[in-house]
């Protein structure tokens, strides 16, 4: 067994002893940890659709509104579940973890709607987790005696309920199901693997759980065999089921030309991923709105790279073409059609000519000006769909290379070329000689601005670093790690699954800002446990992927909220204190996890690989030790890149000791008993989970506000400041009573920029990943590479870490944070430059011929609230009617341009409250108006508003009925100004004598252009005022200004290379 952790020295001693023990930390024995803590009553309801019903639900107290939310809509099983259960009896095995099944017999005796119900209560949750783990443990010996089962389940109970830790989504979704319920169902073609490593075919779909997020499969050249192209669709539709996301290296795929065995040409590895990016798009993890994670990756030396790199370009400017076309489409068509409405005559009338003459101009298709002048002015807006840039619109559902995160895997030697610009060779896959299919040769150089120019424009692609990768390898001789999974932090060789879970980092700081070491390395032994357990308790989609996890066992244990972690410590993450910091804790982690590989090699036995790559694995181990050794002199081992030096010295001291203690007794441990598992560690995004555990941040990475919304539990939000604000201001030794009035401000401005009572040499502590508020200041791009590079030599995997960059950065600038990732020994990068997405509102430096200062929309905004007043003598109509009895005058005053900017009600004979009432309801519309709120925004707010006085429409031409004298109002306002045919009952084709016949050619003088071209520039693309509204603030508050898929708020935060909803706790990809 493992000696107590507060030793000065790490030994192995488990003569006589067959499994593992444990000791508590925070729990008491006899005392159950779910009655250690507060629980209330919650009301909510499993969906976020207005109208679901709301249910109760127990929930710890000292979670937030949004971590029982999650809990709620995302993990808890919401039927299935059997009203009454009852145990099944196991040999050799406590009366405590015995199973359950569904009595039938007391079943029976209850109403048919009363047998099934869902989970409501996050004790029953946390109970299946930790019950099926231990059970399971039992099952697999992990365990010295029945006590070390309980304290096992006791300690990881509380860990839960505190928040102190979490695993990956897909054990919340899926295990302990069929232990604690007896849940059954389909199979599905899952296998799972016994102690003695042979295969079996799951007989349904829970008893094994599938517990694992991350999963990188093969592809072959084969278009329908087994491991071929379409064969790995159907295997991915597996996973994302189960909300799990997967990752495959394509280049054994032949290119576009290459010869093909049988005669004839390959029609190329592009044509494959757009079918293979709808197929992802068509499913929805669990049935829900979270899409499909997937993680696309092309070797730079295929013959189809070029392509692949500008593949998510070029669909990207399909959509701002099919958008910018659209809104084209439809203001030329409206102009026409209210023309006609107007009395304007097709035939004759010079005005309706020189429409059609600028919109054939425009590119508007001659058959749609058609449609619209045989209809005689009953277009409506709703004839024509507009499209706009949202990501889950119909412009982006018509394009590929969406559903999917690209990856160009590079090679030391294709850097050098790039370093000395160099020609660089495209490979053929095919198998020919170079005679029968040459190689074509382009320039490096161009190869690589094309990398970085594509990354500038839509973040896509990231870049992977093979042979500094592959120089980390635990298991070389059982094949070369080609791929991912799709937030890159698991990267080990094809066909293998690694479970994930994440340790909250600030929850095991004390008040005085000390990290408990002691209480971080129990939790990361007994977390890799869990993690092993998970692996022998785990079903698999294929055959292949079951016995290749089994035989090597990856595990992903890592940490959160480290940019929360240091804002309290009151240091900046851009300085070289911060690094130590993290690379200390980072080690720590890596050094424990590893010790508890070992042990478990001891008791149980090595990973079934190990043998083979036993050279490999040490050696590995030794370089982990070496990097965290302040004191050796040992070189590094088989690297081609080495580490960054971190300087220790800043680094808290009892971590880098304890570090240090534990690398050299996992070195000198493996070696005597090898190791359990081929890799344990990774940084996961933690997108979910974060949330889940409250986590100001997520991953690794810094914070992206100060200013937060807290959700409440009737429903809206709450605005509330950074909880590490005030730690972070006490640390830095301000009083309470200014740290207050610090926060004050920060709750007014967003940022602590420009507070005259913080020092200049504190800003940097509180700077974040973006400007956020109306502050300027943000992270620079450096400084998430030097935090990567900081902690990437201790761990196994790699690092999901998204390197933010500001809106005015140059594709110069990707080029050199890649090219630094590269030199820093960092596995991969994804780079994310603010506005680079279409989804998003164009920044306004895209539009002007010189880049505009970082804020320059949130002054163009400013200008945009400005009021604009009306002319002193202005034109508009008075229209008299009477609705339900009732006199009503509407008088409207107009700007030059016709445009409506005020409105005026007089009501005849009504009483003095209620014309009142109406006056400053007209005031109020005339300000909004003035100050650029849409008029199709308040006909959409109040037309069929439904109130008394109402009926009949006696003297307005165009309505006949209303339903209030709001609805009246603004009908005719929308009937007048926008067109709004729909919202009229008499069309004025109905009030005139004559009728409209449609013109030819030569009626209007107008020649249709046989074919005419759309050009659309990217900064041409139009928004919705609203909609640019809404994200444009969001933006001003650290968020990036998308929708979330399922809540559609607009509070979406980078998270790795994906996104997540800190409202609701989506994610955009597999955390």
């Amino acid at each position: 067994m493992m000696a107590s952790t507060s030793d000065k020295e790490i030994v192995f001693n488990t003569e006589g002893c067959i499994g593992l023990d444990f000791k508590r930390l925070h729990t008491t024995e006899g005392i159950d940890p779910f009655s250690q803590i507060e629980w209330e009553i919650r009301e909510m309801s499993f969906e976020e659709e207005a109208g679901s019903p709301v249910l109760e639900f127990r929930i710890p107290k000292n979670w937030s509104e949004i971590a029982g939310r999650i809990v709620v809509r995302k993990y808890m099983r919401k039927r299935g579940i059997a009203t009454c259960l009852k145990r099944i009896e196991t040999d050799d095995m406590p009366v405590w973890l015995w199973p359950s099944q569904p009595d039938e017999e007391a079943l029976d005796e209850l109403p048919e709607g009363g047998r099934i119900r869902g989970e409501n209560d996050v004790e029953d949750v946390i109970r299946r987790l930790v019950g099926a783990w231990t059970f399971w443990g039992w099952k697999g010996n992990y365990f010295a005696s029945e006590t070390d089962a309980l304290v096992f389940h006791d300690e990881l109970s509380y860990m839960l309920l505190n928040q102190m830790m979490a695993p990956n989504s897909p054990q919340w979704f899926n295990t302990g199901l069929h232990w604690a319920y007896g849940l059954e169902g389909p199979a599905g073609g899952h296998y799972w693997v016994d102690e003695g490593g042979n295969s079996h075919l799951s007989s349904n779909a829970y008893e094994h759980p599938q517990p694992h997020a991350c999963f990188i499969l093969s592809v072959k050249d084969d278009l329908v065999g087994d491991g071929g192209i379409m064969d790995l669709w159907r295997r991915e539709a597996r996973l994302f089921k189960y909300g799990s996301g997967t990752g495959s290296n394509y280049s054994q795929i032949r290119g576009k030309g290459e010869l093909l065995s049988g005669g004839g040409q390959s029609s190329g590895l592009m044509s494959f991923l757009q079918v293979g990016d709808r197929a992802a798009g068509a499913i929805r993890s669990g049935g829900t709105t979270r899409r499909a994670a997937k993680m696309v990756i092309l070797d730079v030396d295929h013959p189809d790279i070029e392509s692949f790199v500008n593949w998510k370009k070029v669909e990207e400017e399909k959509v701002a073409s099919l958008v910018a076309g659209s809104t084209t489409i439809k203001r030329c068509l409206l102009e026409l059609n209210n023309s006609l409405s107007k009395g304007e005559k097709a035939k004759s009338s010079p005005i309706i000519a020189e429409i059609v003459q600028n919109s054939l101009e425009e590119g508007v298709p001659a058959g749609l000006l058609q449609r619209v002048l045989h209809g005689k002015g009953k277009f409506s807006t709703e004839d024509v769909e507009m499209v706009d840039t949202d990501w889950q619109g119909e412009a982006y559902s018509t394009v590929s290379g969406q559903n999917s995160n690209n990856s160009v895997r590079l090679s030391n030697n294709f850097m050098d070329a790039v370093e000395e610009d160099k020609a660089w060779k495209l490979r053929p896959r095919a198998g020919f000689s170079e005679e029968e299919q040459p190689s074509k040769e382009i320039s490096s150089t161009k190869l690589w601005d094309d990398i970085s120019e594509a990354a500038w424009s839509c973040a896509d692609p990231g870049v992977q670093f093979h042979d500094t990768i592959n120089d980390w390898h635990t298991c070389p001789e059982s094949g070369e790690i080609k791929g991912s999974n799709p937030c890159s932090e698991y990267m080990f060789i094809d066909d293998t699954a690694c479970n994930l879970a994440s340790l909250n980092l600030v929850s095991f700081m004390d008040d005085n800002g000390n990290i408990d070491h002691d209480a971080i390395e129990r939790a990361t032994r007994m977390l890799t446990v869990v993690l092993d357990i998970s692996v022998s308790m785990a079903q698999f989609p294929s055959e292949e992927i079951a016995i290749r996890s089994w035989e090597h066992r990856t595990l992903g244990l890592g940490h959160a909220n480290i940019g929360s972690l240091l804002m309290r410590q009151g240091i900046s993450y851009d300085d070289p204190r911060a690094r130590a910091f993290a690379a200390a804790i980072t080690s720590l982690i890596g050094a424990t996890s590893w010790a508890t590989s070992v042990e478990l090699a001891k008791h149980l036995h090595p990973f079934p690989k190990y043998e083979l790559n036993k050279e490999a694995v040490n050696r590995v181990l030794r370089n982990h030790r070496r990097a965290g050794n302040v004191t050796s002199s040992e070189e590094y081992e088989g690297l081609s890149v080495t580490p960054v030096e971190i300087d220790w010295q800043l680094a808290p001291q009892n971590l880098v000791e304890r570090s240090r203690v534990m690398w050299d007794a996992t070195v000198m441990g493996a070696e005597d008993y090898g190791v359990r598992n081929a890799q344990v560690t990774c940084i996961a995004p933690t997108g979910t989970i974060g949330l889940l555990m409250d986590c100001d941040t997520t991953g690794l990475e810094p914070d992206y506000a100060l200013v937060k919304y807290k959700s409440l539990a009737g429903g809206g939000s709450m605005k509330i400041v950074n909880t590490a604000v005030p730690s972070a201001l006490l640390k830095l030794g301000y009083s309470i009573e200014v740290a207050e009035q610090i926060q004050e401000y920060v709750m007014e401005k967003g940022t602590v920029e420009g507070c005259e009572l913080i020092s200049a040499e504190h800003l940097s502590v509180f700077d974040c990943a973006t400007p956020v508020g109306e502050g300027t200041r943000s992270l620079k791009w450096s400084s998430h590479v030097s935090m990567m590079a900081a902690i990437q030599p201790f761990i196994s995997g790699a690092i999901s870490k998204t390197i933010n960059m500001p809106s005015n950065a140059s594709p110069q600038d990707i080029s050199d944070a890649y090219k630094l990732s590269w030199k820093s020994m960092v596995k991969a990068c994804a780079v994310y430059r603010d506005g680079s997405k279409l989804s998003q509102p164009l920044n306004t430096a895209l539009t002007q011929a010189s880049p505009a200062p970082a804020r320059t929309k949130q002054r163009l905004n400013s200008y945009i609230a400005e009021r604009m007043k009306l002319p002193p003598r202005r034109t508009g109509y008075t229209q008299k009617a009477k609705v339900g009895g009732h006199n009503i005058y509407l008088h409207t005053g107009e700007y030059a341009d016709g445009k409506v900017g005020e409105i005026f009600i007089d009501l005849h004979k009504e009483g003095a409250a209620f014309r009142s009432v109406m006056n400053s309801f007209a005031v109020a519309v005339s300000l909004g108006l003035q100050y650029g709120v849409p008029l199709e925004e308040f006909v959409d707010a109040f037309v069929f508003t439904r109130f008394e006085p109402n009926g009949p429409v006696v003297g307005n031409d165009r309505i006949k009925m209303a339903t209030s004298i709001v609805d009246y109002i603004f009908r005719d306002l929308a009937i007048n100004y926008l067109g709004r045919r729909d919202l009229a009952h008499v069309l004025p084709e109905d009030l005139e004598s004559d009728s409209i016949r449609l013109p030819d050619q030569s009626d209007l003088g107008v020649k249709i252009p046989e074919s005419r071209g759309v050009q659309m520039r990217l900064d041409s693309i139009p928004q919705t005022s609203t909609e640019e509204s809404k994200a444009d603030s969001a933006r001003k508050e650290g968020f990036t200004g998308n929708p979330c898929p399922e809540c559609h708020g607009f509070t979406l935060v980078r998270n790795g290379t994906c996104e997540r909803c800190v409202s609701c706790g989506a994610t955009t990809g597999c955390s």
